[in-house]
């Protein structure tokens, strides 16, 4: 306690020449690692209405399913995203993901945060990276938001696994997207029924995640839930 009452001038000086910065595009913040008004005018949050299903957003209500959910069988049982992947998000994203950069991810964390969707589950697990990518980008940003966003769930790092390297996601068109990632993840040890939160970094057509979600329910899996920061929206 007393460490902090005197810090409290010191970090008052160094607001006051070095003020904090809007992480997103350098303008001047009251709070570090907080968007500037304008940035958060951009910055658009998934809410209702919604499809109740996949959690796409809709412009006006009252919530329904979406053409992907009537068309597509889903293999996940509900699926949340705090953000539409565009602007701000998707700048500050791309620098962590890709960068590391750390400040980045604190941002997106702390909004992420303000508005959290409750989850109860048995066990939580992220989307996992194959060995390869793992050592060129040294970190698994799913795993990252999992331990930030929900630190005291009960979660596992390698109960799913990513056994065949893919092309990027981001590579390729949405119709080759299912097939990219088909066969290529496994799970460690058989399963009895536990309920389970899936988390990924961006929701863009599904295939990743509904993948995932098969291979855990094929291998004993009961509801199966999925958290992704940020979502792309249809148009």
């Amino acid at each position: 306690m007393w460490k902090t009452w005197l810090l409290r001038p010191l970090e008052g000086l160094l607001d006051l020449f070095f003020p904090p910065q809007c992480p997103s595009c350098g303008g001047t913040v009251r709070e570090a690692f907080c968007l500037c008004d304008n940035c958060q005018s951009l910055t658009r949050r998934v809410t209702p209405p919604w499809c109740p299903r996949c959690g796409h957003p809709f412009s006006r209500g009252p919530d329904h399913l979406c053409r992907n959910c009537l068309n597509e069988l889903w293999h996940f049982d509900g699926l949340r995203s705090s953000f539409v992947y565009r602007g701000p998000v998707a700048k500050l994203w791309a620098r962590f993901k890709y960068r590391g950069d750390r400040g980045a991810f604190r941002t997106l964390v702390k909004l992420a945060a303000q508005d959290l969707p409750a989850f109860e589950v048995d066990l939580a697990l992220p989307v996992p990276l194959h060995s390869s990518r793992l050592r060129e980008r040294t970190f698994n940003q799913a795993w990252c938001l999992l331990r930030a966003l929900w630190p005291d769930l009960p979660r596992r790092y390698n109960l799913l696994l990513r056994h065949r390297k893919t092309a990027s996601q981001v590579t390729l068109p949405p119709s080759k997207r299912k097939a990219n990632v088909r066969g290529a993840f496994s799970v460690r040890e058989r399963l009895s029924g536990e309920s389970l939160l899936l988390v990924d970094d961006v929701f863009t057509t599904g295939a990743t995640v509904n993948e995932c979600v098969r291979v855990l329910k094929a291998a004993g899996a009961g509801r199966v839930l999925v958290y992704t920061l940020a979502r792309s929206i249809l148009t």
